[in-house]
Protein backbone atom coordinates (compact mmCIF):
# COMPACT_ATOMS: atom_id res chain seq x y z
CA UNK A 1 0.00 0.00 0.00
CA UNK A 2 2.96 2.27 0.88
CA UNK A 3 4.55 1.65 -2.30
CA UNK A 4 0.88 2.48 -4.35
CA UNK A 5 0.86 5.64 -2.66
CA UNK A 6 4.47 6.40 -3.11
CA UNK A 7 3.78 6.27 -7.15
CA UNK A 8 0.56 8.01 -7.11
CA UNK A 9 2.47 11.02 -5.35
CA UNK A 10 5.39 10.98 -8.28
CA UNK A 11 2.57 10.93 -11.01
CA UNK A 12 1.71 13.77 -9.57
CA UNK A 13 -1.72 15.99 -11.16
CA UNK A 14 0.17 16.69 -14.58
CA UNK A 15 0.36 13.14 -15.33
CA UNK A 16 -3.81 12.78 -14.51
CA UNK A 17 -4.66 15.95 -16.64
CA UNK A 18 -5.49 15.61 -20.01
CA UNK A 19 -7.32 18.80 -21.01
CA UNK A 20 -4.39 21.08 -21.65
CA UNK A 21 -6.27 23.88 -23.40
CA UNK A 22 -5.01 26.72 -20.83
CA UNK A 23 -1.88 24.83 -20.24
CA UNK A 24 1.19 27.04 -21.78
CA UNK A 25 5.19 26.50 -21.44
CA UNK A 26 6.82 29.20 -19.72
CA UNK A 27 10.89 29.25 -19.25
CA UNK A 28 12.68 32.34 -17.18
CA UNK A 29 9.71 33.95 -16.55
CA UNK A 30 8.01 34.12 -20.13
CA UNK A 31 5.16 32.17 -21.96
CA UNK A 32 6.92 30.27 -25.18
CA UNK A 33 4.84 29.67 -28.19
CA UNK A 34 4.23 25.51 -28.49
CA UNK A 35 2.42 23.42 -30.11
CA UNK A 36 0.52 20.06 -29.18
CA UNK A 37 1.40 16.96 -30.41
CA UNK A 38 -0.01 13.69 -30.11
CA UNK A 39 -0.14 10.14 -31.47
CA UNK A 40 -3.92 9.43 -31.97
CA UNK A 41 -5.49 5.52 -33.22
CA UNK A 42 -8.29 4.42 -34.90
CA UNK A 43 -11.51 5.97 -33.45
CA UNK A 44 -13.86 4.34 -30.58
CA UNK A 45 -17.33 5.64 -30.24
CA UNK A 46 -16.64 8.32 -32.61
CA UNK A 47 -13.34 9.74 -31.00
CA UNK A 48 -10.24 9.37 -31.69
CA UNK A 49 -8.17 7.24 -29.13
CA UNK A 50 -5.22 9.59 -28.08
CA UNK A 51 -2.43 7.24 -27.54
CA UNK A 52 0.28 9.89 -26.12
CA UNK A 53 0.86 13.84 -26.52
CA UNK A 54 3.34 16.40 -25.74
CA UNK A 55 3.44 19.96 -25.97
CA UNK A 56 6.68 21.57 -27.65
CA UNK A 57 8.04 25.32 -27.56
CA UNK A 58 8.10 26.71 -31.23
CA UNK A 59 10.53 29.31 -29.67
CA UNK A 60 13.82 28.04 -28.82
CA UNK A 61 16.03 28.63 -25.94
CA UNK A 62 19.35 28.26 -24.98
CA UNK A 63 21.41 24.92 -25.05
CA UNK A 64 23.26 24.57 -21.85
CA UNK A 65 25.33 21.53 -23.09
CA UNK A 66 26.33 23.33 -26.39
CA UNK A 67 26.18 26.33 -25.17
CA UNK A 68 25.51 29.31 -27.57
CA UNK A 69 22.86 27.12 -29.81
CA UNK A 70 18.89 26.28 -29.79
CA UNK A 71 17.10 24.06 -28.53
CA UNK A 72 13.42 23.39 -27.70
CA UNK A 73 11.69 22.70 -25.06
CA UNK A 74 9.03 19.68 -24.24
CA UNK A 75 6.68 19.93 -21.67
CA UNK A 76 4.17 16.87 -20.50
CA UNK A 77 5.27 14.30 -22.79
CA UNK A 78 3.14 10.87 -21.78
CA UNK A 79 2.00 7.99 -23.04
CA UNK A 80 -1.75 7.88 -22.34
CA UNK A 81 -2.48 6.07 -19.05
CA UNK A 82 -3.86 2.62 -20.86
CA UNK A 83 -0.46 2.28 -22.37
CA UNK A 84 1.65 2.14 -19.31
CA UNK A 85 1.66 -1.34 -17.66
CA UNK A 86 1.46 0.40 -14.03
CA UNK A 87 -1.05 2.10 -14.73
CA UNK A 88 -3.33 0.29 -16.93
CA UNK A 89 -5.65 -2.32 -14.43
CA UNK A 90 -8.02 -3.30 -17.38
CA UNK A 91 -5.79 -5.95 -18.83
CA UNK A 92 -6.48 -4.40 -22.19
CA UNK A 93 -3.97 -4.65 -24.47
CA UNK A 94 -1.67 -1.48 -24.78
CA UNK A 95 0.26 0.54 -27.57
CA UNK A 96 4.25 0.45 -27.07
CA UNK A 97 6.27 3.04 -27.90
CA UNK A 98 4.30 6.19 -27.84
CA UNK A 99 6.53 8.12 -25.82
CA UNK A 100 9.71 7.04 -27.92
CA UNK A 101 7.71 8.27 -31.04
CA UNK A 102 6.77 11.51 -29.22
CA UNK A 103 10.43 11.75 -28.66
CA UNK A 104 11.74 11.22 -32.18
CA UNK A 105 9.08 13.68 -33.51
CA UNK A 106 10.41 16.34 -31.47
CA UNK A 107 13.61 16.03 -32.83
CA UNK A 108 13.05 15.96 -36.25
CA UNK A 109 10.73 19.07 -35.70
CA UNK A 110 14.38 20.70 -33.71
CA UNK A 111 15.84 19.97 -37.00
CA UNK A 112 13.20 21.48 -38.84
CA UNK A 113 13.00 24.34 -36.46
CA UNK A 114 16.36 25.25 -37.39
CA UNK A 115 17.77 23.63 -33.91
CA UNK A 116 19.75 20.15 -34.93
CA UNK A 117 17.62 18.21 -33.09
CA UNK A 118 18.71 19.72 -29.50
CA UNK A 119 15.52 19.33 -26.93
CA UNK A 120 15.78 20.32 -23.32
CA UNK A 121 13.33 19.28 -20.76
CA UNK A 122 12.15 18.25 -17.02
CA UNK A 123 12.18 14.25 -16.45
CA UNK A 124 9.77 13.33 -13.48
CA UNK A 125 11.90 10.61 -11.42
CA UNK A 126 10.26 7.66 -12.89
CA UNK A 127 11.37 8.49 -16.50
CA UNK A 128 14.64 9.51 -15.96
CA UNK A 129 16.37 6.26 -17.44
CA UNK A 130 14.07 6.29 -20.10
CA UNK A 131 15.36 9.65 -21.65
CA UNK A 132 18.48 8.59 -20.34
CA UNK A 133 18.32 5.59 -22.59
CA UNK A 134 17.52 7.74 -25.66
CA UNK A 135 20.18 10.20 -25.28
CA UNK A 136 19.30 12.90 -22.73
CA UNK A 137 22.19 13.88 -19.91
CA UNK A 138 20.88 15.30 -17.28
CA UNK A 139 21.76 18.89 -16.80
CA UNK A 140 23.67 20.36 -13.70
CA UNK A 141 21.03 21.90 -12.56
CA UNK A 142 19.08 22.57 -9.66
CA UNK A 143 15.72 20.09 -9.88
CA UNK A 144 12.28 21.76 -10.44
CA UNK A 145 9.86 20.85 -7.34
CA UNK A 146 6.39 20.65 -8.42
CA UNK A 147 3.53 19.49 -6.17
CA UNK A 148 6.16 17.52 -4.34
CA UNK A 149 7.37 15.69 -6.99
CA UNK A 150 11.36 16.39 -7.64
CA UNK A 151 11.81 17.12 -11.70
CA UNK A 152 15.24 16.70 -13.12
CA UNK A 153 16.48 19.01 -16.09
CA UNK A 154 17.89 16.83 -19.12
CA UNK A 155 18.82 17.73 -22.73
CA UNK A 156 19.12 15.92 -26.13
CA UNK A 157 22.24 17.54 -27.95
CA UNK A 158 22.71 17.59 -31.52
CA UNK A 159 24.93 14.30 -31.84
CA UNK A 160 22.32 12.33 -29.26
CA UNK A 161 19.18 13.76 -31.53
CA UNK A 162 20.99 12.10 -34.94
CA UNK A 163 21.27 8.43 -33.43
CA UNK A 164 17.81 8.81 -31.72
CA UNK A 165 16.43 10.05 -35.36
CA UNK A 166 18.69 6.73 -36.84
CA UNK A 167 17.44 4.32 -34.90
Amino acid sequence: MERRRAQEHLRGTADREWDWNKIEIKHDGRVLPAEKVAIATGETHGELQVQGAMMISTTPIVSQLEPGTPCLLLELLFAAPRNRPDLNKTGDPFLRGAGTQLLRWAAWFSQEMRCDGRLRLDASPRSIKFYQGKGLQILNHNPIVFEGVQYTPMELTQAAALKLLAD
